[in-house]
């Protein structure tokens, strides 16, 4: 294993994989790594980052969902949210 140091921090250890990937797919990868000068490896480990970050933020983004489906605002909370809407609009000057 191997420390991955960036800016004199160190992000965690790193492990060789192996993964099998299409031509076509591994074309761009290595076009990508070599327009960005960056590693072959960087670009999976950035393409993964960025994947799960997505997946977690889609993951957050059906819980807030799901949680108004279970539990939608009374009548009254909407009207209490109109109400406010409705006074900065009039107190800003609109």
């Amino acid at each position: 294993m191997n420390l991955v140091h960036t800016v004199g921090m160190i992000l965690g250890m790193t492990r060789k994989i192996g993964i099998s990937v299409d031509d076509a797919l591994l074309g761009e990868v290595d076009r990508e790594s070599e327009t960005s000068g960056t590693s072959r490896s960087a670009v999976f480990a950035e393409a993964a980052r960025t994947y799960l970050a997505n997946k977690h933020q889609r993951e957050a983004v059906d819980r807030y969902v799901n949680s108004y489906i279970e539990h939608p605002e009374s009548d009254e909370e909407v009207a209490a949210t109109d109400a406010f809407t409705q006074r900065s609009f009039d107190s800003d000057g609109s």
